[in-house]
């Protein structure tokens, strides 16, 4: 019997969750603060903002191991210095 109260209490909060939340959603007080948030932005002129162009700095990062002896004994790392 508590079960099935708890459990009617339950779904019965949830759907009264979805009601408000939905009920707020569709309300016009939300359509008009959506409406107005929008249209600031699409006021707002972005056309005189100067972006600075960066040069690229990444042309030969990469660099090609030809030798690949050294890849099979493993590196030590100096955390691993401090750990021992």
């Amino acid at each position: 019997m508590l079960k099935e109260i708890k459990f009617l209490l339950a779904i019965s909060s949830f759907i009264f969750l979805i009601y408000i939340i939905l009920n707020y959603y569709f309300s016009d007080s939300y359509k008009k603060k959506s409406f107005r948030s929008v249209n600031n932005f699409t006021n707002k002129n972005f056309t005189n903002t100067k972006i600075p162009f960066i040069k690229s700095d990444t042309t030969d990062i990469i660099e090609l191991i030809n030798n690949y002896e050294d890849l099979t004994e493993p590196k030590i790392r100096k955390f691993e210095e401090i750990i021992k």
